[in-house]
């Protein structure tokens, strides 16, 4: 487990409850596509339930997994800190809820 899992998987129940209450909660299907690299779309991301994958296409078309995230994991931080676009495509594993702060 790299530290970034470590330090977000540890993040309490109630907390991730808490965080429900503040934004809303979107809820995707198996293999939808939260947002794609490069999209301008800024926010901060907690997976609620369910899994996350990112990762990129190369040049020859091939999906390139980089992590799966889980319940409590976060995604997005660069796109609000530094304005900057998605730099990974997102896509759910089955049903997948996901708390999505503006």
């Amino acid at each position: 487990m790299n530290i970034l899992n470590s330090i977000t998987a540890a993040m309490p129940e109630e907390l991730l409850i808490q965080c429900s209450q503040f934004a809303p909660i979107k809820e995707y299907s198996d293999g939808y596509t939260i947002h794609n690299r490069g999209d301008l779309k800024s926010g901060l991301s907690i997976v609620y339930c369910g899994q996350v994958k990112l990762g990129n296409y190369g040049m020859d078309g091939k999906y390139q997994q980089t992590a799966t995230l889980s319940k409590a994991d976060t995604f997005g931080e660069f796109t609000l800190f530094n304005n900057l676009p998605r730099t990974h495509h997102a896509m759910a594993i089955g049903k997948t809820k996901v708390i999505q702060f503006p």
